[in-house]
C-alpha cells in the first residue's frame, strides 16, 4: 500500500537513505482497445487506481536523500503537480528528477 511506502520512506534518516528514490506509480487506465499483459491487469485490479502518488513524491522529497527519480508516461502531467529539476524523455515514458 502507499500509506505503508510513505511511512517506510518517512523512517529513512539521512545516514541510512539511499543515493536514489524511484517511483514507478501506476498509469491511469489506457483508453485504447488494446488490453495490457495479464499480470498488469492483475496490479490494477489489486492496487487499484495510485491516486496518492503525490503523497508519496512529497514522502520521498522529505527524506533528504540525493535524487527521486519518477517514472511518468511522456504527456502526463507532473506528479503531484510538482515539476522535476530535470526530465528525461523517451519515446513513450519520460524520467522526472528531482535533485
Amino acid at each position: 500500500k502507499a500509506g505503508d511506502a510513505r511511512t517506510g520512506l518517512l523512517s529513512l534518516v539521512d545516514e541510512h537513505c539511499p543515493d536514489v528514490i524511484y517511483l514507478d506509480p501506476m498509469f491511469p487506465e489506457s483508453k485504447s482497445s488494446a488490453l495490457n499483459k495479464q499480470t498488469m491487469r492483475f496490479c490494477r485490479d489489486v492496487a487499484g487506481d495510485d491516486l496518492d502518488a503525490g503523497e508519496l513524491l512529497e514522502a520521498a522529497l522529505e527524506t533528504g536523500c540525493k535524487r527521486v527519480v519518477v517514472k511518468r508516461m511522456l504527456k502526463a502531467p507532473f506528479l503531484g503537480d510538482k515539476p522535476g529539476t530535470q526530465s528525461l524523455l523517451g519515446k513513450a515514458n519520460r524520467f522526472d528528477l528531482y535533485l
